[in-house]
C-alpha cells in the first residue's frame, strides 16, 4: 500500500510541475473557429517542457502548444512544434521537430510554413515527411518523403524528393532534384537532377543498376547496368554502361557514349553510334 501511494504521490508532484506553470502562461483565446474546431482535449499554452498523453487527441496539451523538452505519449502524441525529445510507441505527429524522434511505427512530418526539420529520427517501420529535413533519418522499411540534406538509411527503401547526402538501402534509393552525395544498395539506385546542366558530384554504388536523369560528375558502378541521361564527367564501371557523353572512363562488358571524351574498355565499345575496336577505345 505504501509502495501504491508513494507511485500516486510521484504522478502528482510530476503533474503540478508541468501543469501549474503552464497554466500560469495560459493565453485568452478569442478565435472561435480554433475553439471549435480544435479536438484535443488539452488545453493551449506560450509552450511546455513536457508533453504527456495516450493518444494525439488525449493529452495534456493541445497540438498548438510548442514543445521545449519532451513530448511522451504512452501510444501516439501530435504537436505542431517540438523542440528537444519525443517518445510513442505507435508514432509521432507533427510539422515541424528540431532534436530526437523515436516512434515504434512511423515519424510523420506534415507541411507547414515553418523553417526546415533537423535533428535524428527513428521509426521501426517508416517516417514520412511533406518538409525538409536535415540530419539523419533511420527506419526499418523505408524512408519517404521531402528534400534530405544529411543521411537517410532505410531497411529496404528510400525515396526523398531533393537529396543531398548519403541514402543507403537494401533494395533501392530514388532522388529527385539530387544534389551532391552518395546512394548505396544492393538492387538499384536511381536520381533526377533539376538542372540540366549542373555537374553536382554525386557517387552511386549498386550490385544491379545506377540511373540518373541530368549530368553528373562522380562514379558509378554496378554488376550490370550504368545510365546517364546526359552528360558524364568521371567514371563507370558494370557490366553495360550507357551516356549521352562522357568525359572519362567506361569500364565494362559493353560501353556506349554518344560522345565520347576520354576512354573505354571493354569488348563491344560504341560512341558516336558506331561500333569501335573492341578492348580499348580513346577519343578526345
Amino acid at each position: 500500500m505504501n509502495r501504491i501511494s508513494g507511485f500516486f504521490a510521484c504522478l502528482l508532484v510530476l503533474f503540478s510541475m508541468v501543469a501549474v506553470p503552464a497554466a500560469a502562461t495560459l493565453r485568452a483565446e478569442t478565435n472561435d473557429e480554433r475553439t471549435t474546431e480544435s479536438l484535443s482535449y488539452g488545453y493551449p499554452a506560450r509552450f511546455s517542457v513536457m508533453q504527456l498523453g495516450v493518444v494525439s487527441y488525449y493529452q495534456l496539451f493541445d497540438e498548438q502548444t510548442p514543445i521545449k523538452g519532451l513530448r511522451l505519449g504512452f501510444l501516439s502524441n501530435w504537436s505542431n512544434d517540438t523542440a528537444g525529445v519525443s517518445l510513442a510507441p505507435l508514432y509521432n505527429w507533427g510539422r515541424r521537430t528540431r532534436g530526437l524522434e523515436i516512434a515504434g511505427i512511423t515519424n510523420v512530418l506534415e507541411k507547414g510554413s515553418e523553417g526546415p526539420s533537423s535533428g535524428v529520427t527513428l521509426a521501426g517501420i517508416v517516417n514520412t515527411s511533406e518538409r525538409p529535413y536535415h540530419g539523419l533519418r533511420l527506419a526499418g522499411i523505408c524512408n519517404i518523403g521531402g528534400a534530405l540534406k544529411g543521411v537517410e538509411l532505410g531497411g529496404l527503401w528510400n525515396y526523398a524528393k531533393g537529396f543531398s547526402g548519403i541514402q543507403g538501402a537494401l533494395l533501392m534509393n530514388k532522388a529527385d532534384a539530387m544534389g551532391a552525395g552518395l546512394q548505396v544498395s544492393a538492387l538499384y539506385n536511381t536520381g533526377e537532377e533539376s538542372s540540366p546542366d549542373s555537374h553536382s558530384t554525386r557517387a552511386q554504388i549498386a550490385v544491379c543498376a545506377n540511373h540518373l536523369d541530368g549530368s553528373t560528375a562522380g562514379v558509378m558502378v554496378s554488376g550490370f547496368y550504368n545510365e546517364v541521361n546526359g552528360k558524364l564527367r568521371g567514371v563507370q564501371v558494370g557490366g553495360f554502361n550507357k551516356a549521352e557523353s562522357t568525359r572519362g572512363i567506361q569500364f565494362g562488358i559493353i560501353n556506349d557514349a554518344k560522345e565520347l571524351h576520354g576512354v573505354q574498355i571493354g569488348l563491344f565499345n560504341f560512341s558516336e553510334r558506331r561500333l569501335r575496336l573492341p578492348l580499348i577505345n580513346v577519343r578526345f
